[in-house]
């Protein structure tokens, strides 16, 4: 028997390189810490899963709907899908887990509510993303949409290995998403969005408003305030703990990339092709592939080297990280401290493939001390075009409340603006009822304007889509006078740096032939906002039953 082995010697390293390989390129996230292939990794509703299961439903495809770029009503499914599975997580890990668990807890409910997806309804789903159609012919009316096109769907499909993902994953998170837009019809049954409601929205959208402002300045009311530092001592010690140093670290990385040989180099000087005979350029171009091949043949040669030093450093429990790099050859490189917003050019790189799911800062600022060893350390990061990053974190200064000279700038503005708001709003209260006073005796609201030392400027008529050059806050004022009635005053709109009393002159429904199309399109919104609002509540509370537990709790 160990004879017939042997014969098999070659054939059985080739098969252990291809091995490592393919490890290499898949998502190696969490390899340190990950525990036996079967191993629980997360538990739902008293099911224990794996690492593999839970990058698989979870992390890959929540990290893969970032990448969906297609604004149409699949599309837009797509993205609402993963935002409500998400939900309101603190954190990426925890994101991931509510994703893992909801696309769980919609699965369940698709045998519950008898909710069958077939084939063909995924693929009639994926056709109708506009990510994968050809562009329509010229001229064609807005709306139309293009024919599938295959050959973009066949490259989405190869990039999804990026995200250790291949196409019946793809079409298994498709499903999960048609069923949840089923679920929101059933949940959301009979939840109408109201009729009085559209018809109201409608009418203001479709007016036209002339008002009159005037602007009271916070410039004289700041220069007044001078606060002490018994006072600017007293007010921080109401709210110190919200002002707290930056997380700062020190680390050690790795960042190396594949050395080229001569032959699978570029040359460094090329003629123009207009210089060259058909027989170079085609002599070229042979070349050319020629050298492709010998750089990705090179590539995956390190990426061996790679896959084995990540492994080694895994065995050693770090400790031989800086004697690995240096018996391959390649430099170690160590910082003084940094913060999120410090960080060398080397660590603002862009990341790729599996690890282009955070960026290189998020990596690093997720790094903790003990207990376990590894923890220091992250995972293999592909970085720029075919560059590798390890980090180790070697101090770290968590963040601290600041004392009270290292907050004092911080504290005397937030102090000054508070006071400020306060003193803006007494103000545009007493002068707002000597103008409505005014007003209300027969005077212009120019003329009491005046009388208060205040300036005053007409505005509109505009609608509210309407841009209005001359004031910035057109918009807002729009808003706040839309639903006042003529002569009368608006709520003021107090910000920053002013406050602006607003006095409404004119509003005019304008007419229009598509009002009633109108009143549908606002119904119909109001009646998704329903729907999505009882989908968010339904999933909340089956997540709150299931008893989640994730891999650093929930």
């Amino acid at each position: 028997m160990i004879e017939n082995i042997r014969k098999y010697t070659g054939l059985i390293i080739v098969v252990i390189v291809l091995l490592l390989l393919g490890f290499l390129f898949m998502d190696t996230s969490g390899f340190f810490r990950q525990s036996a292939a079967g191993a629980t990794y997360a538990t739902v509703d008293g099911r224990n899963y794996s690492q593999s299961e839970f990058i698989n439903i979870g992390s890959s495809p929540m990290q893969m709907t970032g990448s969906i770029r297609s604004f149409d009503p699949n599309g837009l499914e797509i993205m609402r899908f993963s935002r409500t599975l998400m939900g309101n997580a603190e954190s990426e890990e925890n994101a991931a887990l509510n994703f893992f668990a909801g696309r769980l807890i919609i699965q369940k409910a698709a045998k519950d509510f008898g909710i069958h997806t077939s084939a063909a309804d995924i693929r009639e789903f994926i056709e109708g993303l506009q990510m994968f159609q050809s562009q329509p012919p010229v001229g064609s009316a807005p709306g139309t949409q293009g024919d599938f096109d295959q050959v973009r769907y066949n490259q989405f499909i190869k990039n999804l290995g990026a995200y250790g993902m291949v196409e019946r994953d793809f079409q298994s998170l498709v499903s999960d998403v048609i069923v949840a837009a089923k679920l929101r019809e059933i949940l959301g049954g009979g939840l109408t969005g109201s009729t009085d409601l559209a018809k109201a929205m409608a009418v203001v959208t479709s007016q036209q408003i002339t008002a009159e402002i005037a602007v009271i300045s916070a410039d004289a009311i700041r220069e007044k305030i001078k606060p002490t530092d018994e006072e600017l001592m007293a007010y921080w010690e109401t709210l110190k703990d919200a002002y707290q140093t930056e997380k700062r670290v020190k680390v050690s990385y790795l960042l190396t990339s594949p050395t080229y040989s001569a032959e699978a180099s570029e040359p460094e000087e090329e003629a123009s092709d207009a210089e060259k005979t058909d027989e170079q350029k085609a002599a070229d171009e042979e070349a050319k592939a020629k050298r492709a091949e010998l750089r990705k043949a090179e590539d995956k040669k390190f990426a061996v080297a790679i896959d084995s030093f990540i492994t080694e450093v895994g065995s050693s429990e770090g400790k031989d990280f800086e004697k690995l790099i240096e018996d391959n050859g390649w430099q170690l490189v160590s910082t003084d401290w940094l913060t999120t917003s410090t960080l060398p050019d080397d660590l603002k790189l862009t990341t790729r493939g599996a690890s282009a799911g955070k960026t290189i800062s998020d990596y690093i600022f997720e790094l903790k001390t003990g207990p376990d060893p590894l923890a220091p350390f992250t995972n293999v990061i592909g970085v720029g075009t075919n560059q590798w990053l390890v980090v180790r974190l070697d101090e770290l200064d968590e963040p601290r409340t600041k004392t009270f000279e290292e907050a004092k700038e911080e504290i005397t503005e937030r102090y000054i603006s508070e006071k400020v708001n306060e003193a803006l709003t007494q103000d545009v209260e007493a002068k707002g009822n000597a103008l409505k006073e005014a007003v209300a005796a027969g005077d212009s609201f120019e003329e009491a304007a005046k009388g208060l030392g205040l300036e005053t400027k007409t505005l509109g008529p505009w609608g509210v889509s309407d841009p209005l050059p001359e004031e910035a806050a057109g918009r807002e004022i729009f808003q706040l006078a839309s639903t006042v009635n003529p002569g009368e005053f608006a709520e003021p709109l107090i910000e920053d740096d002013r406050a602006v009393i607003i006095h409404v002159v004119k509003r005019e429904i304008l007419k229009d032939d598509n009002r009633g199309q109108q009143y549908d399109r606002f119904a119909s919104q109001f009646e998704v906002q329903n729907e999505n609002a009882a989908f968010a509540g339904w999933l909340d509370q089956q997540l709150e039953d299931a008893d989640i537990k994730g891999p650093q709790g929930r």
